[in-house]
């Protein structure tokens, strides 16, 4: 079994190409770092195994994702490689080709992508191939059309040193700074080596300029013999995309019309209309089971697994709709527009435009995005941005917005969630501005980003992407969320001496609430209950509605509401302690996956610092919503008043942190221009 390495610049349609080939299912999107480890699969009809490397623009790396792809192509000089390419971007493309030839690398494919979108495509593959002496094919790997004959010729390449023992299965390939190895059996250090090659610190900057030079002189000649030409992309629609004003009002409306749909009537309606599904079900098959509920089994069967699993999935529906908007703009190319406007909004804070990816990715799941910061070459923005994602408010947070919103806030929940995402956002840039005044960095001016053209949506994609989303949800109430339910079951119904006594107040959650009390009770919310369902979502934030479900002995997402509001059930808020307790999951420390993701980037101590400044700004916060909720204000009031504070707050942050020499680079950097980006 031979080796295939796939190997070209960001968001070129690397991954796209991969799963083609493989008939896998990674996640492919319009920007950069979605691929930040290597990945590795047997293609399909063939004896070999494709490596997907992270993207790079040339052999000389700078962030550990790059060093990560150049290592492993050095230490496989002899294999096949397969470098794809952007046909409407080959000038910029073709520089790392040119670099892999000038390396020495000579068992080198040339895929051109998207090449139906080049008039004279031919022509110029026809030039490439006799001027570099490389094959060249022309693909598009959306469409699969010219993958065929790239398939055939890899099908057909022999590797004089294969290997046997490579997995059948899908497989994340890290580099061991240990061994110097990658695939490492040996060494449980899998982190990868921050610090920069010996060769890249070495580079000289003037000699390295007259080589760019040179290869880009090379490739102009190769394309104008070529006749080669792009498409015309100056279209309305990319000048408005690029307008600051207008991009930032649209983006407002855009997610403003998203979160009506997701946590409006229609939303509402399919989750009630799923949990009423699910309910009917669990009677039609356990009929006479919930009146039987002073037996143990039974009490188990029907509390302890099915109680609260099965009311969380009743949120299916709000979270598949969330990632459909988002996986939709993403397909059709708005999404990176805008990223790429708020790129120097995020500077001001201390951020990286490379952070903007990072925080999109950490709307959808907070562990992804801590891994992505691997595209970050500058390790203080690298840890800075980790360091505020848990505030940027996951998916798995959707389902205890909808639950407490349906029973307190009905009218107002699109515009709670709202403020709730908008909390979540200033907090972290308030964070990152702290960071920034204890670690000052320069801005980073080469920062790099593709723009894809705005296309019309590919249904089916974004279909599979937003499933995808709802089968790894699912995966973790299969897993994990069972498990805790189990658990929250036992410590509701048993005592410390192991007697089953469902309505005692000698049972586990009693003991434990009434340690924990007065901490919790200045916010509001100081009941056994809710604070075991907060220890559970230290696990799986979903895990807070399944606990509170259980505590409240109820069996779906419609009965909790109503019970939430009864003083006699072992949880229950009013208006102000609902508020402060959303807030109060919106900032606390993310789920233990995160923490371990945290761990393993950047070390126990930073893991730690994170989780305790999670702690206290969500106890801070929410004491003070709570107050205000209780004030005149009432809950609009007080969330308005959260808003402003903190956007005044950051502001002030901004003007204290401002370094005139930073100023003064950041101005010159705008002006010069040197932000590489293409609207293709």
């Amino acid at each position: 079994m031979g080796r295939v390495i796939l190997v070209g610049n960001p968001n070129t349609g690397k991954t796209t190409l991969y799963n083609t080939l493989t008939g896998a299912s990674e996640k492919a999107s319009n920007w950069h770092g979605v691929t930040v480890q290597i990945k590795a699969r047997k293609i399909e009809q063939t004896d070999h195994v494709l490596y997907d490397l992270p993207g790079i623009y040339s052999l000389d790396c700078f962030s550990p994702e790059e060093k990560i792809s150049v290592d492993f192509l050095r230490k496989n000089k002899d294999k096949l490689i397969i470098n794809i390419c952007d046909a409407n971007n080959l000038k910029r493309n073709l520089y790392l080709t040119l670099s892999l030839i000038e390396s020495g690398f000579k068992n080198i494919v040339l895929a051109i992508n998207m090449s139906k979108e080049v008039n004279n495509i031919n022509e110029v593959s026809e030039k490439l191939s006799k001027e570099l002496n490389i094959k060249v094919f022309n693909i598009d790997a959306r469409t699969k059309k010219g993958c065929a004959k790239l398939l055939n010729y890899i099908s057909n390449y022999k590797d004089e040193n294969s290997f046997n023992d490579f997995p059948y299965k899908v497989e994340s390939v890290y580099y061991c700074k240990n061994c110097e190895t990658f695939l490492c059996k040996n060494c449980n250090d899998n982190r990868l080596e921050k610090e920069v090659s010996k060769e890249t610190k070495n580079i000289n900057e003037e000699d390295f300029k007259n080589k760019a030079k040179e290869k880009y002189v090379k490739i102009n000649h190769i394309l104008n013999n070529a006749n080669y030409s792009q498409k015309s992309a100056n279209n309305r629609l990319n000048r408005l995309f690029c307008n600051k004003i207008f991009t930032i009002v649209v983006f407002f409306a855009i997610f403003a019309l998203i979160f009506i749909f997701t946590f409006g009537r229609f939303g509402n309606y399919l989750s009630s209309s799923l949990g009423t599904i699910f309910e009917r079900l669990v009677n039609l098959i356990f009929p006479n089971l919930k009146f039987q509920t002073s037996n143990i089994f039974v009490s188990f069967i029907y509390d302890g697994l099915f109680g609260g699993v099965i009311s969380i999935l009743s949120f299916l529906p709000q979270i598949a709709l969330l990632f459909f908007f988002i996986n939709f703009l993403d397909d059709v190319g708005i999404l990176s527009r805008f990223a790429f406007m708020f790129d120097e909004f995020y500077q001001k804070f201390g951020l990286s435009g490379r952070s903007v990816f990072n925080i999109m990715m950490g709307f959808g799941c907070t562990t992804s995005a801590i891994f992505t910061t691997r595209n970050i070459a500058d390790e203080k923005i690298r840890k800075r941005t980790a360091l505020v994602l848990p505030n940027f408010s996951c998916s798995a947070k959707l389902p205890i917005y909808a639950c407490i919103c349906s029973a307190f806030f009905a009218g107002l929940k699109v515009f709670i969630v709202f403020s709730l995402y908008l909390i979540g956002v200033l907090v972290g840039l308030i964070i990152a501005l702290f960071s920034k005044r204890i670690n000052k960095t320069k801005p980073e001016t080469t920062f790099i980003m593709e723009m894809p053209k705005l296309r019309l949506p590919r249904i089916g994609k974004i279909m599979q992407d937003a499933l995808r989303s709802v089968k790894d949800f699912v995966t973790r109430i299969g897993s994990i969320i069972l498990i805790m339910s189990v658990v929250v079951w036992f410590i509701s119904n048993f005592t410390f001496k192991l007697s089953f006594e469902p309505n005692s107040n000698k049972i586990i959650l009693n003991v434990i609430g009434s340690v924990l009390s007065p901490i919790f009770q200045p916010l509001g919310f100081g009941l056994a209950s809710i604070i075991v369902a907060l220890i559970t979502g230290l696990f799986a934030k979903e895990m807070i509605v399944a606990s509170l479900i259980l505590s409240n002995g109820v069996t779906s997402i419609g009965l909790l509401s109503s019970s939430l509001f009864n003083p006699l059930s072992p949880a229950h808020f009013t208006a102000a302690s609902a508020i402060a307790f959303l807030v109060f999951v919106l900032l606390y420390p993310t789920c233990v996956s995160a923490f371990g993701a945290m761990r393993k980037e950047f070390g126990l101590k930073t893991a730690l610092t994170s989780f305790v400044v999670q702690l206290v700004i969500a106890y801070a916060v929410s004491l003070l919503t709570y107050n205000l909720a209780l004030s005149n204000l009432g809950v609009m009031g007080s969330l308005i008043v959260i808003v402003f504070m903190f956007a005044i707050l950051a502001l002030f942050m901004v003007k204290l942190t401002r370094d005139k020499d930073y100023d003064k680079l950041f101005k010159n950097y705008n002006k010069s221009k040197n932000k590489a980006y293409k609207v293709a």
